[in-house]
């Protein structure tokens, strides 16, 4: 199983950071593939409308052009666990 994990306090080291680790710790050790964003630390812009990303080129879809930390494809990623 995957699990994305997302910590949304500025506080890396406070009681939801905690709770969060010990969780993915305790996945990690049953097995799944675990990723932790900071979300605080990442530079993360909401859907611009551009449509680059739904773009064919040659049947080839492209990816999104804005320069962000979450970008569509990670959002693909994270909407494709189990």
């Amino acid at each position: 199983m995957k699990i994305v994990g997302f910590l949304g306090s500025p506080r890396k080291h406070g009681n939801t950071a905690i709770l969060l680790n010990r969780i993915m710790e305790g996945a990690k050790k049953e097995g799944s593939d675990c990723i932790l964003y900071h979300t605080n630390d990442l530079n993360i812009k909401g859907c611009q409308g551009c449509n680059a990303c739904k773009r064919n080129l040659n049947g080839i879809h492209t990816v999104c052009t804005f320069d962000k930390d979450i970008s569509c494809n990670r959002w693909f990623l994270v909407h494709n666990q189990e």
